[in-house]
């Protein structure tokens, strides 16, 4: 499973070998190894494989920036796809949250799996118009 670990958690200007970099994020011992072939780049070819932490850094906050994607307006983020869908059907739950906001869910129709959406109060009239609600819960 992959974890999002923080992208200034290694101090910039020092140099982690990989029993310190195990250490630091708490990971196996073929994790580091395999962020290499990820795209992680050692200070050099020799061994011990060292990394200096300004590039564990941003090897971190790429792989971060990387997994967000931007949703249209009548998007869905699915949980299983991990990818913007349209809800199966068109048909929406709504959980209504504190000053207006909106929890919005329906299925994928690739997956079967659930696709979420947290909307605005000046959003959520939008998705009324296009969508079926099949049900509305007022807290």
């Amino acid at each position: 499973m992959r974890r999002r670990h923080h992208p200034n958690k290694a101090k910039s200007n020092w140099v982690y070998d990989l029993k310190a970099t195990r250490s630091l994020y708490d990971v196996s011992r073929n994790t580091p190894l395999n962020w290499i072939k990820q795209g992680l780049h050692p200070i050099d070819d020799q061994k011990p494989v060292a990394f200096r932490g300004d590039e564990l850094n941003r090897f971190h906050l790429q792989r971060r920036q990387n997994l967000r994607c931007r949703l249209e307006p009548h998007e869905f983020f699915c949980v299983g796809c991990k990818r913007p869908k349209q809800p199966l059907d068109g048909e929406i739950d709504v959980i209504s949250s504190r000053k207006g906001a909106a929890h919005i869910t329906g299925v994928c129709p690739d997956c079967n799996g659930a696709v979420f959406r947290f909307v605005d109060p000046q959003g959520t009239s939008a998705f009324f118009e296009k969508y079926a609600v099949k049900s509305r819960d007022k807290k």
